[in-house]
């Protein structure tokens, strides 16, 4: 037993939460407590988690009302009994060593938040393969502080622990995020002084689905979510992101950030330009292949193969996920009135 418990935010995952409980009781050394926040599941979820209370005294199983992952991790954290809290995600495994890997990187008292790996399970069909090899959290080395910065982004609630007092410092998340609230508590940590750790020892499994809409949808989401995180943590900050190169100039007047980077907008502009001189259809069709033969890299480091029609699905299904996030920051920066496009 241990002085870390563990917080496991639910609603409409009753196909893995069995699964990712007994993850995590298997973890040596245990965790003292695992605590399922149920937001609302109508499936058959919480049931499974109420089979494992009664057969596990360290699993309990508790109702947030107030809907989103942010209201659920608080109260979560808020009910552990313990001085560390690890938050894992409903459809994602724990794999051996975790727990340890998180302990591990609490390494000084000025350790506020660790991030650990998350990794795509072994996928099967086209949109598996393209969400596998786009959703993982692996930094290079070194480990030793990960730095927060706005376009590098924080540390993902899928796996991520935290001391309670940098919680109560910085009340924990901001319900007002339904998406990106990981990143926004990662960005208020830092402000107050605390360092973030990634553990690469700490990793867990991300079930992956084979929903091309639940895709599009999330994507969607994390687009708007810069847009809101944006308005909240770069004022006076202009970023220009191209291929291989980003700059930030600060301070500067207001708030701006252009992601030029993406497939989308690089695949319309040189279309556009194409008007101008049909040499910059060239251009594209040079991209297009820098593209398909970043996909074949990608596949190659997750071992991962995939040839003929399957090969141009998990391409097309990669651009489809990057459309939908630059869709996302165009909503997004009408909603929240700043330039993140």
């Amino acid at each position: 037993m241990s002085d870390i418990s563990v917080v496991i935010p639910l609603y409409q995952d009753g196909d893995t939460i069995e699964a990712c409980v007994q993850a995590v009781l298997a973890q040596e050394p245990a965790p003292r407590e695992i605590i399922v926040v149920d937001n609302g599941s109508s499936d058959r979820g919480p049931s499974h988690v109420a089979r494992l209370a009664e057969a596990h005294s360290s699993v309990r199983l508790i109702h947030e009302p107030v809907p989103g992952p942010a209201a659920a991790r608080n109260r979560g954290w808020r009910e552990a009994r313990s001085s560390f809290v690890a938050f894992v995600d409903a459809d994602c495994l724990a794999e051996s060593g975790w727990l340890q890997g998180i302990r591990d990187a609490f390494t000084t008292p000025q350790v506020g938040l660790v991030g650990g790996r998350i990794r795509g399970c072994k996928p099967r069909s086209a949109v598996e393969k393209a969400l596998a090899i786009t959703s993982t959290q692996d930094p290079r080395p070194p480990y030793e502080v990960y730095r927060y910065a706005f376009v590098r982004g924080g540390l993902p609630s899928g796996n991520l622990a935290a001391r309670v007092a940098t919680l109560l410092e910085i009340d924990g998340f901001d319900v007002h995020f339904r998406i990106g609230e990981d990143h926004d508590l990662c960005a208020r940590a830092a402000r107050a002084g605390w360092t973030l750790r990634f553990a690469p020892d700490a990793g867990v499994v991300h079930c992956n689905y084979d929903n091309v809409r639940g895709q599009i949808r999330q994507s969607f989401g994390y687009g708007r979510a810069h847009a809101h995180l944006f308005r909240h943590h770069a004022d006076g900050e202009w970023i220009v992101a191209i291929p291989r190169r980003i700059w930030s100039v600060r301070p500067a007047p207001g708030r701006a950030w252009l992601a030029l980077e993406t497939p989308g907008k690089i695949i319309l502009g040189s279309l556009l330009a194409s008007w101008i001189s049909p040499w910059f259809l060239l251009l594209l069709a040079g991209y297009i292949f820098h593209y398909a033969r970043s996909t074949r890299r990608l596949l190659e480091l997750h071992s991962l193969a995939a040839s003929g029609l399957e090969f141009a699905k998990i391409i097309a299904c990669r651009a489809t996920r990057a459309l939908a996030m630059d869709a996302g920051r165009l909503v997004g920066s009408l909603r929240y009135r700043v330039v993140c496009l």
